[in-house]
């Protein structure tokens, strides 16, 4: 189920946006959870980032669209945005923050359920991402991207290609969080992306340049998972 908010300040548009959302859904079998805010200020300021799209007027008081935007994506890179605007030469200064699409006032349905249907896509793609809670803010993350995942110092790292990322957590919430994205305990401490692994020896796991313990009491689970993922062709 998608969570989409969306910011509209004129009450009968956004009523009509959400009406919109529902029969979409009604059509294509799909459900949604839709929050309406009705100004730019009130949603940036207790931001939350649970929304996988939020649909933002350009034209409101205090903060229009576009400021919107550009805070929002400060927050939350990732996020897929839709402009609503009477006016369509505003929606280039879409690209500046990475939106979808724009769809003009007064808004038509069949236009609406184009734009929904590209939304649509655009999420299935985004769909193996988890949201981590930073400092800076929340963050979105490819499990793909995603080597290990070690708990050191009560502190989380998320070890990528890129980076390492440090979040606040436990080990057994990620290991739920990730399970039905390829990963496994390899020991108390450790949660490995089954693809990353390039052999193992010596009671250690190798991925690239690290070599991971894999303890006696993990293994046998762990080569269970390990065989269901690649078959018995590791």
């Amino acid at each position: 189920m998608l969570h989409i908010a969306v910011i509209e300040d004129n009450r009968q548009d956004r009523e009509l946006i959400v009406s919109y959302i529902k029969r979409y859904g009604d059509e294509n079998g799909c459900g949604f959870k839709t929050t309406g805010f009705d100004n730019a200020v009130t949603f940036i300021t207790n931001y939350n980032p649970v929304y996988d799209a939020i649909f933002i007027d350009i034209q409101m008081p205090y903060m229009n669209g576009m400021e919107l935007a550009g805070k929002l994506r400060k927050l939350d890179s990732s996020v897929l945005i839709v402009f609503i605007t009477n006016m369509s030469n505003f929606a280039i200064n879409g690209y500046a923050v990475d939106a979808v699409d724009f769809i003009v006032k007064p808004v038509s349905y069949n236009n609406f359920a184009a734009m929904m249907s590209k939304v649509m896509k655009l999420s299935a793609f985004f769909a193996n991402e988890i949201m981590l809670r930073t400092q800076e803010g929340g963050r979105r993350l490819k499990t793909n991207e995603i080597r290990f995942v070690e708990i050191m110092d009560h502190k989380l790292i998320y070890h990528t290609d890129k980076e390492d990322i440090e979040i606040w957590g436990t080990l057994k919430d990620q290991e739920i969080k990730l399970e039905n994205s390829g990963f496994a305990r390899c020991n108390n401490y450790c949660l490995v992306n089954l693809k990353y692994i390039d052999r193992i020896r010596g009671g250690c796991l190798e991925i690239g340049d690290c070599k991971i313990p894999l303890t006696r009491t993990r293994k046998k689970e762990f080569m269970t998972k390990l065989v269901e993922f690649y078959g018995d062709t590791f």
